[in-house]
């Protein structure tokens, strides 16, 4: 508990560094938004033409793409770091947080703050909210509950797919490429339903690189869509828990790996 004090500490005079710029740090956010937002006109766009996306409707595929959204801001706000890894292991920086008495993974999530991820999460809300206010929904406190639960799974779904080209890092000095992949991945296949990506797609974005646990089965159980999923309802049910499961099993990689580091300079 004391280490998460500190990382808090760490975090939040990072922050409030950044901010001190603040036209430069507005401006950012903004970045964030505008970059964000364009996505979902290029999908509103083309909604307002062809009316749905293997049957999804406008508000549902915004519903989608706010939890996708939202689910990606947080990783980045919390998590972002983790792309900084390579380039902290490749010119030897990454020894200082190794002769630090507080754990490197803290250290790392806490030393920078990229002011476009808020951009990221504020659209991510945004967009989120709209939605709800589209769907015009009545909701029990059981959905609003998985509505949260699936968010935070989807942010650690995403954070563990982030954490291992880091983790590699380590052995192969130089991920960056393949930390451009999978952002690329979460950026250009999130934000659909997975259904018009046909039968390999699904099981390719689900058991290979498990993109439909991030948001696309907690939203096809809100909006009850389950019958167009190709897995049992259930498992699209226990989406949430897929977030411990692949971030456990990512940082276990991270403790390992870790345990193997030689400086860059050795």
């Amino acid at each position: 508990m004391h280490q998460i004090s500190v990382y808090g500490h760490l975090a939040l005079a990072n922050f409030r560094g950044r901010a001190q710029y603040r036209v430069n740090f507005l401006t950012m956010v903004i970045a964030g938004l505008v970059y964000q937002g364009t996505g979902f006109i290029f999908i509103w766009a083309l909604l307002s033409r062809f009316h749905t996306i293997a049957g999804w409707t406008l508000s549902e595929v915004a519903f989608l793409y706010g939890i996708r959204l939202t689910v990606h801001g947080l990783s980045v706000v919390i998590f972002g770091n983790l792309a900084r890894a390579t380039t902290l292991v490749r010119e030897g920086e990454f020894d200082r947080l190794l002769a630090r008495p507080m754990s490197p993974f803290l250290q790392l999530m806490a030393s920078c703050l990229q002011a476009t991820s808020l951009g990221d999460l504020l659209g991510g809300l945004g967009l989120l909210t709209t939605s709800l206010l589209m769907l015009h929904r009545s909701w029990s406190p059981p959905a609003v509950i998985y509505l949260v639960l699936g968010i935070l799974g989807g942010t650690l779904v995403e954070t563990s797919i982030k954490l291992i080209p880091a983790t590699l890092s380590f052995r192969l000095l130089n991920t960056s490429a393949l930390t451009y992949i999978v952002d690329d991945v979460f950026n250009n296949f999130g934000n659909y339903p997975l259904s018009i990506f046909g039968k390999v797609g699904e099981i390719l974005f689900t058991f290979v690189f498990p993109l439909a646990f991030a948001a696309y089965f907690p939203a096809s159980v809100i909006l009850g869509r389950t019958h167009g999923i190709f897995i049992p309802k259930l498992i699209a049910e226990l989406a949430p828990l897929a977030g411990i499961i692949y971030f456990s099993l990512a940082y276990c990689f991270w403790k390992s790996e870790i345990q193997r580091y030689q400086s860059a300079g050795h």
